[in-house]
């Protein structure tokens, strides 16, 4: 009964609809239902004895079980919705998606990138501009000057603006303003089990204290939120501390709504992929090749496998109750992004690495305890943009391969020619074709991706931590029409379930980033996003002191 109600909803009213009828169905089968009963019984016979007989003395009572059922039935019906753990969207006729990811990205969220709080002016996903996108970061901070690039630029300059603990204050609004309990439950809503979470080096920055313990040993690292140097950069770009309650709480908030968190390591010290997620970007990228500044002399490579055995010290040692919200960790994303053109890294000194990361994991407890490793990998690091694919299959065994180690690739379909959707003319599709022309166009482009990538692997592991429904690099070209949208991800989705990969879509929001939010944002498309945002993002308005 409830779903033909459902499907003259919006997915956000039918998701309100059915809790409503959940405790509906509570009250029904608590006291309250048993408190009706009794008082339609005596109403009953209050009323017969006014008229001096008693006429079907137990017809009210049946009508009232009737009714309790009833709610019983519709509650149950509620829960199922509720609780559908199926890769197809739950009740293809109440949501706005036919099909759902395995996963999705909390982007935006612990790792801040420009585009996505350019308000009203963004273009460009990879910002060309190396002045950045950045308009702003609310709720407190709703419009800036000069736009900003990075986080660790940002950062910087809120600290020289407005000082430490206020610029701590701005992250810390933002970080508890962005994500809540209601996206977790829209989630599980849509079938959504795995939830990726950047994280930046900042999580863990007390592992570098032998570096320097003022700069990075004097917080809690459980609580505190509070400014850290970049360990190169240290005159110009700075993090804000990700306390590990935080982490917490968020495994404590997936647990509640049956969903596992994958923790990544989005941005390594100094810069290990050129990029706006990188965390100093427009600086080169010095990961791979520079040591710290100050007189321990370590290297950077040497401070990211710190930071990556921090994390995994920390899950290993976790009360049961969080560790079971934890499925996986990812050591590195996009190790060397672009270094295939700017070659900043060697080949050897990137898988050298990630071998090293797995090491670490491997004699951990992690993968006794159901905790998988997101190994992530990408063409645009290496000569060609072609990857060394016989690494995966000698530094992982046959058994680790089909247990814990999970080999990860991104694909994007923005920057394919042959895949592209544009209003302008293009070598992909444009966006008023067809949508079967679209379909099979995303379709057969993508596999020619997946299955070449699913052959060099063979039976291994397989996962696509990244993927959008961006048709174009140049966001107001790109296609915006939700129907055309829904087919680019239906047809993603068809090729990585053929082929045995589990997908994670990038991003779950992005309520600041107008251009880019409708063919970036799983919860845009899935209909399940407040209108308009709640805070303002525009050029100049400024901090908001609280």
């Amino acid at each position: 009964l409830a779903f033909p109600c459902c499907h003259r909803l919006t997915a956000q009213r039918c998701y309100r609809c059915a809790s409503v009828i959940h405790m509906l169905g509570a009250w029904f089968r608590n006291d309250g239902g048993r408190d009706l009963l009794r008082r339609e019984s005596n109403l009953s016979e209050s009323s017969e004895t006014q008229k001096g007989k008693r006429k079907h003395p137990h017809l009210v009572l049946l009508v009232a079980l009737v009714v309790a059922m009833l709610a019983l039935i519709l509650s149950i019906i509620a829960v199922t919705v509720s609780l559908n753990t199926g890769s197809r969207a739950t009740n293809d006729a109440t949501l706005a998606i036919s099909r759902s990811p395995v996963g999705t990205n909390l982007g935006g969220w612990l790792v801040l990138e420009d585009w996505f709080f350019s308000g009203d002016r963004g273009q460009f996903v990879m910002t060309k501009d190396k002045k950045g996108a950045g308009e702003c970061l609310p709720p407190m901070l709703q419009g800036v000057n000069e736009t900003w690039p990075s986080e660790g630029i940002l950062v910087h300059r809120l600290n020289k603006s407005f000082g430490k603990k206020k610029a701590a204050m701005v992250f810390e609004a933002h970080r508890r303003d962005f994500i809540g309990e209601s996206d977790f439950a829209k989630m599980r809503l849509l079938g959504i089990q795995l939830v990726r979470v950047p994280i930046t080096w900042a999580a863990f920055a007390d592992a570098l204290a032998p570096i320097d313990e003022n700069a990075f040993g004097s917080h809690n690292g459980e609580n505190d939120t509070v400014l850290v140097p970049d360990p190169f950069y240290t005159d110009s770009v700075a993090m804000v501390t990700i306390p590990r309650s935080l982490l917490r709480n968020l495994l404590a908030m997936a647990g509640r709504h049956q969903l596992k968190i994958v923790f990544d390591i989005h941005a390594m010290p100094g810069g290990s992929a050129d990029g706006t997620f990188n965390g100093v970007w427009p600086n080169p990228p010095v990961f791979w090749s520079s040591s710290v500044k100050g007189a321990s002399n370590m290297k950077l490579t040497e401070a990211g496998l710190r930071i990556a055995n921090a994390l995994i010290k920390w899950v290993e040692n976790l009360d049961p109750a969080f560790q079971q919200a934890v499925g996986g960790l990812t050591l590195m994303n996009e190790p060397a992004h672009m270094s295939a053109l700017s070659k900043f890294a060697s080949e050897s000194q990137i898988l050298d690495w990630l071998a090293a990361g797995a090491e670490l994991f491997r004699k951990s407890k992690l993968p006794d305890l159901g905790v998988q490793l997101y190994v992530n990998i990408i063409g645009t690091a290496f000569p060609g943009w072609q990857v060394p694919w016989d690494w995966w299959t000698q530094t992982f065994s046959q058994a680790e391969r089909s247990s814990w180690a999970i080999i990860d690739v991104h694909w994007y379909g923005a920057w394919n020619d042959k895949c592209q959707g544009k209003v302008v003319a293009s070598q992909g599709f444009t966006c008023d074709q067809p949508l079967s022309e679209i379909r099979k166009t995303v379709y057969d482009c993508i596999e020619k991706d997946m299955k070449p990538f699913a052959d060099s692997v063979g039976s291994s592991l397989k996962a696509t931590s990244e993927f959008s429904c961006g048709t174009f690099e140049n966001a107001l070209l790109g296609c915006n029409d939700q129907e055309v949208l829904r087919t680019f991800l239906d047809a993603q989705l068809e090729v990585f379930a053929k082929y045995d990969i589990t997908p994670f879509f990038w991003t779950w929001r992005m309520p600041y980033g107008k251009i880019y939010e409708r063919q970036w944002s799983l919860k845009m498309l899935a209909d399940m996003e407040d209108m308009p945002p709640v805070h303002p993002c525009s050029p100049g308005l400024g901090l908001v002191n609280p």
